[in-house]
């Protein structure tokens, strides 16, 4: 029975951990993509800003 326990309490841990990283990933992917979007509108502003419209 208690061996039964520590297994349970043990997939509960893994569990825990593989949430986490998957939190910890979300959130870098989610301020990777900021970045990404902050830069192509930087790129765009420029590229604006270089047109001359006649």
């Amino acid at each position: 029975m208690e061996g039964a326990i520590a297994e349970a309490l043990g997939s509960a841990q893994v569990a825990s951990q593989v949430s986490a990283a998957a939190t910890d990933a979300s959130l870098l992917c989610a301020a990777l993509t900021l970045v990404a979007v902050a830069a192509l509108l930087a790129w765009f502003e420029r590229f604006e800003e270089g047109k001359t419209y006649v």
